[in-house]
């Protein structure tokens, strides 16, 4: 990658494991695909709704040569469960467009 990594917080303190976790899972495209310029990953709480309780959302913003490729609506309660979703979408589309 050309340019290092940016991990946001937005509505959470910032945690040490769960940026980890997403360094991990950047790597995981670097082997998948050398040619990233940058990637901009950002954890939110995206939802306080007393019904149905407290969503978080990853959004990726993945940069390659002559294209932008982006990740959005990947909410679920659990931040996990929606980084691990955020970043399989992010790998489909690198698969498109390596293609």
């Amino acid at each position: 990658m050309q340019v290092p990594i940016q991990i946001t917080f937005r509505d959470l303190p910032h945690s040490e494991a769960v940026k980890t976790h997403i360094e991990e899972k950047t790597t995981k495209l670097q082997h998948f695909c050398q040619h990233i310029v940058s990637c901009h990953v950002v954890a939110e709480l995206a939802n306080k709704n007393q019904h149905r309780g407290n969503l978080h959302n990853t959004r990726i913003t993945l940069t390659v040569p002559g294209k932008e490729l982006v990740t959005t609506r990947n909410e679920a309660e659990d931040m996990y469960i929606s980084i691990r979703n955020a970043f399989e979408d992010m790998t489909r589309q690198l698969e498109d467009y390596m293609r």
